[in-house]
C-alpha cells in the first residue's frame, strides 16, 4: 500500500523535482511509506484478536459468533470445528519458560481424535517459519512446566472460508532456544555499539 501510494506520487509529479508542489508531494508520500506498515501490522493484530476472541466465546458458549468484516475466517473456524471436532481442554493458556525467562499465550489445547495438540490459530496470508518457531516453544515450554506431551499444531485461517490450512510445527524446543540466544547475542551487539557510538 505505501509504495503503491509513493509511485502515485511520483508519477503525479512525473518524476520531475521542478515540478509544482513536488517536494510537498514526496514529503506526504514518504510519511505513507513510514506509517502504512505499521498501520497494516496493527489491522490485521486487531483481526487476529477478534478471531481469537469468537473461538474463546465459541469454546463458553458452543456458539460461533458472527461478523460481516470476519464472515470468512469465521467459517473456516467452523470448518475446523466441524471437521476435527476438537474435545476443548483449555484455551488462550499463558505458559512460561523458567530457564529462559520468556512467556506467551496459546490459543488452544484439546485432544482430537485421541491426540493432545496445542493449537496456534493464524489469520495471516501463510504459515511462516515464525509461526512453527512459536508453536515449538509453546510446547516448549509446557514440557518445561511439566505439563503432558502435546503435538504442535498451526491452524491458518482462510479469510475466503472453507478448509483451514493445519499443519503439525516443523520446529523443535531446540530450534526456539537457538533463534532465542541468537536474538540475545544480536542485542548485546547493538547496545556495544551504540555505547561506543
Amino acid at each position: 500500500m505505501a509504495i503503491s501510494g509513493f509511485l502515485e506520487v511520483l508519477r503525479q509529479c512525473s518524476v520531475d523535482p521542478d515540478c509544482p508542489g513536488a517536494e510537498e508531494r514526496l514529503k506526504k508520500a514518504l510519511n505513507v511509506l513510514r506509517c502504512s506498515p505499521s498501520a497494516v501490522v496493527q489491522d490485521s493484530a486487531l483481526r487476529g484478536t477478534r478471531v481469537h476472541k469468537a473461538f474463546v466465546d465459541f469454546a463458553s458458549t458452543g456458539q460461533l459468533a458472527q461478523g460481516s468484516d470476519l464472515l470468512g475466517y469465521l467459517s473456516s473456524l467452523q470448518h475446523f470445528i466441524d471437521e476435527f471436532k476438537p474435545e476443548i481442554i483449555d484455551v488462550e493458556q499463558r505458559v512460561y519458560s523458567p530457564s529462559l525467562r520468556v512467556a506467551g499465550t496459546y490459543d488452544l489445547y484439546a485432544k482430537i481424535d485421541g491426540q493432545l495438540v496445542v493449537i496456534d490459530w493464524k489469520t495471516s496470508k501463510r504459515i511462516y517459519d515464525s509461526h512453527h518457531l512459536q508453536a515449538a516453544a509453546y510446547e516448549g515450554m509446557r514440557r518445561e512446566l511439566g505439563q503432558h506431551e502435546a503435538t504442535a499444531m498451526i491452524v491458518r485461517l482462510n479469510p475466503e472460508g472453507g478448509v483451514p490450512e493445519f499443519v503439525q510445527t516443523k520446529a523443535t524446543w531446540d530450534d526456539f532456544k537457538a533463534c532465542y540466544a541468537l536474538w540475545q547475542a544480536r542485542k548485546r551487539i547493538e547496545a556495544k555499539e551504540e555505547a561506543a557510538a
